[in-house]
């Protein structure tokens, strides 16, 4: 959508953009937003990379960040989703082939919530190792330590499940991982 982006602010991650929205209306089952154009930022005299920083602080604080573990029934137990970074109900996140959804609370845009804040660096803390990001829709991402699995594989998975993905939910085919030395996202070049 490259020609309606001209005008508007965002970031690219790999072949990801990343759009400034501001939020409308917020209400069960009925979220509005609008697109923030180059224009209004220079009305506001700010920079764009303050204002894209300044959105990702407040919707990390307006739809924090969860992480779902998908194991062991989660969803009959309530034992998924758990907050993510919450102090009093710490959510270890296990090294191995195991994968986690990553969301916002509210759920809608949630794969943006592995670029809010220090997110991706707790991640990569909490798994003590770099991580693998497949992002499924623009609802969730799931995370993989990249002990555990191999990227080849989740491009598969990826592939296969976005065949049946509508488009305006479709992200990327595209692999990513997380490296916390250089606390930078990158997309994976095998194929």
């Amino acid at each position: 959508h490259e020609p309606r982006l001209k005008n508007m602010v965002y970031r690219r991650l790999g072949d990801i953009v990343l759009v400034l929205y501001a939020v409308i209306w917020d209400k069960p089952h009925c979220l509005i937003t609008v697109g923030i154009g180059k224009g209004m930022v220079l009305k506001w005299e700010m920079d764009e990379e303050d204002v894209i920083q300044d959105a990702f602080v407040n919707t990390q604080t307006i739809f924090p960040p969860q992480v779902e573990d998908w194991t062991f029934g989660c969803w009959e137990s309530g034992y998924g989703k758990q907050v993510f970074l919450n102090p009093l109900k710490p959510l270890p996140l296990v090294g191995d082939y195991q994968g986690y959804s990553l969301t916002s609370r509210r759920g809608d845009n949630g794969a943006v919530a592995v670029c809010y804040p220090g997110v991706a660096r707790n991640i990569s803390a909490l798994f003590a190792d770099d991580f693998y990001i497949m992002f499924t829709s623009v609802r969730e991402a799931m995370i993989h330590s990249m002990k555990g699995i191999d990227p080849a594989f989740m491009r598969t998975s990826l592939v296969s499940i976005n065949q049946f993905r509508r488009s305006e939910e479709f992200l990327t085919n595209e692999i990513y991982c997380y490296c916390r030395q250089k606390e930078e996202f990158r997309m994976i070049a095998e194929h």
